[in-house]
């Protein structure tokens, strides 16, 4: 994410550093504004699932089946609604459609455009931009 380095551990640990530099902001996700940007810092403990789309768009999905969304988002593509901008993560609600985290077979982001889950019984959900009937890229709705 222009700048940032992220790093899940074999402990399920997320630990980040760099910088956050999208549309303007020049902030560091987890950092004060007097520590040292360039040591890592932890940012989620107990991690199932975390996927990295292009520049811009960042979910990590907890054992416990708790959500965070952070980065930019278009129309809710790291699955916050709204076009935000959010330098750390930001935690929300996984649809209870998906069946929980022990149903999601993977996870992936598309850029700042749209995330999707693949679920263990083949389904595959997704949410952000759509355009004229598919999501941005190509990439067909289901």
């Amino acid at each position: 994410m222009h700048g940032a380095t992220y790093v899940l551990t074999t402990d399920n640990q997320l630990w980040a550093t760099g910088l956050y530099e999208n549309v303007g902001y020049n902030y560091y996700a987890g950092w004060s504004d007097t520590e040292n940007k360039t040591t890592f810092v932890k940012l989620l403990d107990n991690v199932s699932y975390f996927s990295a789309g292009g520049n811009n768009i960042r979910v990590a999905i907890l054992s416990n089946g708790k959500a965070y969304g952070w980065g930019l988002s278009y129309n809710g593509a790291n699955g916050i609604s709204g076009s935000t901008a959010h330098i750390g993560p930001k935690e929300y609600t996984l649809p209870d459609i998906i069946g929980g985290v022990n149903n999601i077979a993977r996870l992936e982001c598309e850029d700042c455009h749209f995330s999707n889950i693949v679920t263990k019984t083949g389904k595959v959900y997704q949410t952000g931009a759509w355009f004229n009937g598919g999501y941005v890229g190509g990439h067909p709705a289901t």
